[in-house]
């Protein structure tokens, strides 16, 4: 890619600024991504060095490949701080163990002690649950293990971030992520028939009116195009039927050639009733 012209035009500029002999090619960007890499992660494992931390764990699927992303929490003079540890791609099943032992790997290369770990945000997946509920147990056996010992348990790690010195945090803390908590009451809550069918059909109506043809004539009309939803993010199925009903007239003005088009009584009305009572919550 490096060697494209186009992306040469691009890339130059930059190169040409930052000056003192500076250049990348395909030969150097071989060394120069893991140098960088092994730089970042350095940076990280001294940050977050005997800091108490919360991680955010999360899995992507994607065209078929699973992406577990961690995320690493603290709070630096009074703010809280961000880091991504790593996007790692997971080749087995999701399990709680399999997770425990992949969020494991890659916290032991930033040197990071599960001791030092507060709470972890998850979604609800069982899968998830699991995990922490697992890690959870180590880490309170390694307390245990500890006391028994006589050593200094977790709380050594970092002083002052508590308010309360007598403050002990010896037990690991699940977290729901609300945002996927909100998402399964609104999917609970509109799970009947009628409903699924009229979405369904809103949803059908969206893909024909987004086809390339009809981009010219939605410019024409000053309109915008209807957005198509994702199942799994309640607001966007809303965003869908927003946008749908905007779209009620040039639907019907189609429809008088092409029944495809036929924007119906039944969907409208659900449409208003919905979306005011989403408005008023």
């Amino acid at each position: 890619m490096l060697e494209y012209s186009g992306f040469k035009k691009i890339l130059n500029p930059i190169v040409n600024a930052i000056g003192n002999h500076f250049s990348v090619n395909s030969e150097n960007i071989k060394l120069l991504i893991p140098e960088t890499a092994v730089k970042i992660v350095s940076e990280i494992s001294t940050t977050l060095e005997k800091k108490v931390i919360s991680l955010k764990i999360d899995i992507a699927t994607r065209l078929n490949r699973s992406i577990l992303g961690i995320n690493a929490q603290l709070i630096i003079g009074g703010r809280i701080n961000l880091f991504t540890l790593g996007m790692t791609e997971l080749k087995d099943k999701h399990t709680g163990i399999y997770i425990k032992n992949m969020v494991e790997k890659e916290l032991e290369k930033y040197s990071i002690d599960i001791q030092q770990i507060y709470s972890i945000t998850t979604d609800n997946g069982a899968n998830m649950i699991s995990f922490v509920n697992l890690l959870g147990s180590e880490i309170e056996d390694e307390v245990i293990e500890m006391e028994n010992e006589n050593f200094e348990t977790r709380d050594h790690f970092e002083d002052g971030v508590f308010f309360d010195h007598n403050f002990s945090f010896n037990k690991l803390i699940g977290i729901r992520c609300a945002a996927h908590t909100l998402q399964l009451a609104i999917k609970d809550s509109i799970k009947n028939a009628d409903f699924n069918e009229f979405i369904s059909d809103a949803r059908g109506l969206v893909k024909k009116l987004r086809i390339p043809s009809l981009m010219l004539k939605f410019k024409d009309v000053n309109t915008k195009r209807p957005i198509l939803d994702c199942p799994t993010r309640w607001n966007s199925t809303y965003n869908m039927l927003k946008y749908l009903l905007e779209c009620k007239d040039f639907s019907s003005s189609l429809a008088e050639h092409n029944l495809d088009y036929y924007f119906a009584d039944r969907i409208v009305t659900l449409l208003l009733s919905q979306l005011s009572l989403a408005e008023a919550d």
